[in-house]
């Protein structure tokens, strides 16, 4: 009796240690991928390059558009100012060419929020992890490194 279930062990313990380690490998490759989108996501932002630059390169590489004024989803009035750090100068170049599609991609996105939406630091980073995704989906030369909100007016 023991000779007929000898095979019969052997091919189950096999067959389970082919699941167990095909489940350890599947769990580590799907936490991998997991903990990359995480991150990704915890920033809110995709693809920027990192690093630091000095005062007079992030100057030169930085470009303002002043006095943003639209209305939010309740009606109320926001007026907003940014300065957006290029990654290079052909990025700059092509920003300031493309300033009425920023504009309205700005324009665009303040309208879809509230006021609570804005309110408080958090508010803040929202709009420019939302803008700088959206603006670099239309840059071709460069990306937007960094968005500093330099004016915001609620009213």
């Amino acid at each position: 009796m023991v000779r007929r279930m000898l095979p019969w062990l052997i091919m189950i313990l096999v067959v389970i240690t082919i699941i167990v380690v095909t489940a350890v490998l599947l769990w580590s490759y799907l936490m991998q991928d997991n903990n990359r989108d995480l991150i990704g996501a915890a920033s809110g932002v995709s693809n920027v390059e990192a690093g630091r630059m000095p005062a007079e390169k992030v100057r030169e590489l930085t470009v303002e558009v002043k006095d943003v004024l639209t209305n939010l989803k309740t009606g109320e009035f926001i007026k907003i100012s940014f300065a957006f750090e290029m990654t290079n100068e052909p990025g700059k170049e092509e920003f300031t060419l493309l300033d009425f599609k920023i504009r309205a991609v700005i324009i665009n996105t303040l309208s879809d929020l509230t006021p609570e939406d804005v309110a408080g630091s958090k508010g803040k980073d929202y709009i420019s992890s939302t803008l700088m995704n959206e603006i670099n989906g239309i840059l071709q030369k460069g990306k937007v490194r960094a968005i500093n909100i330099t004016d915001f007016v609620l009213s």
